[in-house]
């Protein structure tokens, strides 16, 4: 009895480290990836914004442009779809490329163009100096190509501008992020959405 009682502690005490390891480890192979809104260690002592922070203010704006364009009168009543322009980026960081801040612009349109009513309210401008390199390099473009690709009527044609700042004091930096919408032949600013965000390093 005592032998058995013996054989069944060993059992238990070899099956633990197993269970444990079971416990912590992901089923199937993860390759490496992790959650995209998830931060690592690595991340937070970069010294740059959060890549998380991006992702979140990308989904935020989006949502709220997407309920704006709705509530706005000139909107609806236009008759047909308005335009937005994929406007500049203003980026005062000195620390951050502005290829992440134009990811987070394309993410916007993005996330906007999967909803079917905004479709209905609103066209999305492409890159015009992305269409006239393509149009060079497949021999598309014509005498007409950039006049037409340019009539837009401005009285309801919008542009979505950024700017980001950065401000650091030793180890802490304070970032600040902004969109605004704004009406292309006037420039008066009709939506704003901002975020900050401060961090150590």
């Amino acid at each position: 009895m005592a032998r058995i009682r013996f054989l069944q502690r060993a059992v238990l005490l070899l099956l633990v480290p197993v269970l444990a390891a079971c416990q912590s480890q992901p089923i199937g192979n993860d390759g490496g990836r992790i959650d995209p809104y998830a931060t690592t260690e690595a991340e937070r002592s970069s010294g740059k914004i959060l890549p998380a922070t991006l992702l979140e203010f990308s989904d935020d704006v989006a949502q709220k442009l997407a309920r704006e364009l709705s509530d706005r009168k000139e909107v609806r009543n236009a008759g047909e779809p308005v335009i937005i322009i994929m406007g500049d980026i203003n980026n005062l960081t000195e620390n951050v490329s502005s290829t992440e801040f134009e990811m987070v612009r394309s993410r916007i349109r993005h996330q906007l163009l999967q909803s079917d009513h905004v479709r209905k309210l609103a066209r999305f401008v492409e890159n015009r100096s992305r269409l006239a390199r393509l149009a060079e390099r497949e021999r598309v473009a014509s005498d007409g190509f950039f006049a037409d690709a340019s009539d837009h009527d401005t009285s309801r044609t919008f542009v979505l501008n950024g700017d980001f700042y950065r401000i650091r004091r030793g180890e802490v930096n304070l970032y600040s992020m902004e969109f605004n919408l704004a009406y292309f032949d006037t420039g008066a600013i009709v939506s704003s959405h901002s975020i900050t965000q401060k961090q150590i390093r």
